[in-house]
């Protein structure tokens, strides 16, 4: 607390120009041609997409230079969100060199070769699908370099890869009916994040099981962009709440936080390698750093209050990258540093065929900064009740490649999975296992969900018992993912429960042509057994006591009735 206050004062000091401080400025690049930025990311150059000109535009600027350059595509294909990766998506490679992207009006996955000015494009098997944000997968060993991408028309995930030389196509269609997926993140152990706007759910796809789950956010609320951060926590917007919220994937809660200015409407987010927070404010002209250790948000204005930021990107030396959709224009934060900025521009290599590249009109303008702490906004908290349902498609396909955007030839092989389950956080035993997908925690959710659930008396019997056990559940939960040290010992006390209700199981399913029956001579059954398991050592132990209390109790009086008497 103490270095959390003397946090704040510093903070006020410096913004009151007690202390000094250095300047936080932005340098904007109009991009020309009536372009309105759409997409943005980062390889040590900024890549972008264009809407409004002619033809779909691909474009960079070179942090070094301020120089421009343009890659057409064929026609109109309305590109959107891109990421850097190799070129062939090659297993365990390191490569950002080339851009890949997705064409909402084209219904593609495209990709830029910039040292060749070469393109090429797969469409993607569900038509009029709408592709809209992209991620890339750096890690694992089965999704390796895979792109996951968010349909939010075909109301699907999409994933696309490379197989003997050949794009091939993943896609898992949602559980809930329209709900618009918008953008999407990938954490460190494969699981996709994304944001469901039309329902207010953010959604998790586990790609190797093609198991899917929903966790329900504020009504209302329309999340949009999604990041996840270094310790796992999945951050996301809430346009229309006028919040940012904290989801924790191992104990269920989601903590939102009020932003300050009424009208902020914040679209995209990022985290940085220090677990700060960064996010756009659309409608306020702002951009926003949130710092969770000291509850604080510092917003940085832009000249242009109705500049539209919207798609946000972390550069490789602090400095923030912004599309200023509604100016045309792509913006570079640069919190705390010196007030020189150069805005010099070099000549331009010679252009390819298929791009322009040309100097742009640079300012350079000294921010607005605000502070406030949220110790006077409200914090909600709740654990999300999770929704579970798996479709999955895999669709291989071929493509050609030329200097414009090519089109492919109809999906080849096509092979389709589907699994279905609804069901509530074991919120204890996730904590335990680390992950509501482990092994123990999917059979202890189908066993309440398959069996318990769908007899008169187990579903009597739930309801009483969920709302005992989420009274506490996720404090212990909590408990657990802040000592984690104690999670081995949970679940050696949970083995001998879920050896009991494996028994049990079997039992119901010999009797299951009567599920009441079964469901009232397993419920016993594991009763017992379970008693058994967890009472027994106490009642041994109690009865040891008891037994050495008396014995060497009587000792004791028979030695105390030996003793002569003092006088």
């Amino acid at each position: 607390m103490l270095l959390k206050a003397l946090f704040l004062i510093l903070l006020s000091f410096s913004i009151c120009g007690l202390i000094p401080a250095r300047a936080d400025w932005v340098i904007e690049y109009d991009i020309g041609g009536g372009s309105k930025p759409s997409g943005i990311t980062f390889n040590g150059t900024v890549w972008f997409t264009t809407e409004g000109e002619t033809r779909s535009v691909i474009g960079n600027v070179d942090p070094a230079t301020g120089k421009i350059a343009k890659y057409y595509l064929s026609n109109q294909t309305d590109p959107r969100d891109l990421v850097c990766g190799p070129k062939d998506l090659t297993f365990g490679s390191n490569s950002n060199a080339t851009v890949w992207f997705v064409q909402k009006a084209g219904n593609r996955i495209g990709r830029l070769d910039p040292t060749t000015g070469e393109m090429a494009s797969w469409v993607i098997p569900t038509s009029g699908s709408t592709p809209l944000g992209i991620a890339i997968y750096r890690n694992g060993t089965t999704f390796n370099n895979t792109l996951f991408f968010t349909e939010q028309e075909g109301n699907r995930i999409g994933a696309f890869r490379f197989t003997g030389g050949r794009g091939q196509f993943q896609e898992f269609l949602l559980p809930t009916q329209n709900s618009r997926p918008v953008d999407i993140a990938v954490d460190q152990a494969g699981y996709v994040w994304f944001t469901e706007s039309a329902v207010d759910r953010i959604g998790r796809l586990d790609p190797r099981t093609g198991m899917l789950a929903e966790y329900p956010v504020l009504e209302g609320s329309s999340p949009w962009g999604i990041t996840v951060d270094s310790a796992g926590s999945v951050w996301f917007t809430m346009p229309e709440a006028r919040r940012i919220a904290k989801l924790d994937p191992r104990s269920g809660f989601c903590d939102s936080y009020v932003i300050p200015i009424p009208r902020s409407k914040p679209r995209h987010i990022r985290a940085d390698s220090q677990g700060v927070i960064w996010f756009t404010e659309y409608d306020a002209g702002k951009v926003v750093k949130y710092v969770p250790d000291s509850d604080a948000f510092i917003e940085y204005g832009l000249p242009n209050s109705e500049c539209g930021p919207d798609e946000i990107m972390l550069g490789s030396q602090n400095e923030i990258w912004i599309t200023e959709q509604r100016a045309g224009r792509i913006g570079r934060v640069t919190p705390s540093v010196s007030a020189t900025v150069s805005t010099s521009l070099r000549t331009s290599r010679t252009e390819k065929a298929t791009s322009t590249t040309f100097t742009t009109q640079t300012t350079a303008s000294r921010l607005t900064v605000l502070t406030y702490t949220t110790s006077t906004m409200t914090t909600a908290t709740i654990t999300a009740p999770t929704t579970i349902m798996s479709t999955a498609t895999t669709t291989t396909t071929t493509s050609t490649t030329s200097t414009t955007t090519t089109t492919t030839t109809a999906p080849t092989v096509t092979t389709t999975l589907t699994v279905t389950t609804s069901a509530r956080p074991c919120i204890i035993a996730s904590a335990a296992y680390g992950s509501e997908l482990a092994a123990p925690v999917q059979f202890l959710r189908d066993f309440r969900d398959g069996q318990v659930a769908k007899a008169f008396a187990g579903s009597s019997f739930l309801k009483a018992f969920n709302a005992f056990y989420y009274s506490f559940s996720p404090t212990i939960a909590g408990s657990l993912e802040r000592l984690p040290a104690i999670k081995q010992g949970v679940r050696t006390m949970l083995y001998p429960m879920i050896g009991a209700l494996h028994i049990s199981s079997a039992i119901y399913s010999t009797m299951s042509f009567n599920p009441e029956f079964a469901i009232t001579v397993s419920g016993i059954i594991a009763s017992g057994l379970i008693g058994l398991t967890y009472l027994t050592p106490i009642i041994v132990a109690f009865m040891c006591w008891r037994h050495l209390s008396a014995r060497y109790g009587a000792v004791g009086l028979r030695k105390l009735g030996n003793q002569p008497l003092k006088r």
